[in-house]
């Protein structure tokens, strides 16, 4: 008995609060009941009507980001972008290969590359002469600890972080 009665609580627990308010009083009102067999008999009839409480569905997703836009993104931003995930994990992206369609250096001396796919990248570091020019292929890849490092088709590797 008490464990049909733990397993009721639970199902109501986890079900949707407002939805469940309702049966949640009849299912409360069956431990008035002094006969074991009448009790057990409401228990029964009331948690039936809790299986068969609707729920929900979840809101569809707004936006799914291709492992492409996603790389280099933290995972808040991923978050912010798009629903969670309802399947599977996603691949992830290992690495981007992309176009340059700008190269800049702000005033701090940092060197902002915009790719043709949209990404923006910024140097981590103050660094010379980036020795890259717009419409150059450059890879973006995963490097250590979270890191990612861009190499120019001149052979040259900096640390970046994405900015956009």
């Amino acid at each position: 008995m008490r464990k049909v009665i733990g397993l009721m609580t639970l199902g109501v627990a986890l079900g949707a609060p407002a939805q469940a308010a309702a049966p949640l009083q009849s299912l409360l009102a069956c431990r008035s009941i002094e006969d074991a067999t009448a009790r057990l008999a409401c228990f029964d009839r009331e948690s039936a009507t809790l299986v068969q409480t609707p729920v929900a569905a979840p809101p569809a997703p707004t936006r799914t980001l291709t492992p492409e836009q996603k790389f280099g993104l933290a995972p808040a931003a991923v978050a912010r972008q798009e629903a969670p995930p309802t399947g599977p994990a996603p691949i992830e992206a290992d690495a981007v290969t992309s176009t340059l369609s700008s190269v800049r250096t702000t005033s701090t001396g940092r060197t902002v590359f915009t790719l043709a796919n949209g990404q923006v990248w910024q140097t981590v570091v103050a660094e010379d002469d980036p020795l890259a020019s717009s419409g150059e292929t450059i890879k973006v890849s995963r490097a250590a600890l979270g890191s990612f490092l861009l190499k120019t088709a001149s052979g040259r590797v900096h640390r970046v972080s994405r900015l956009k």
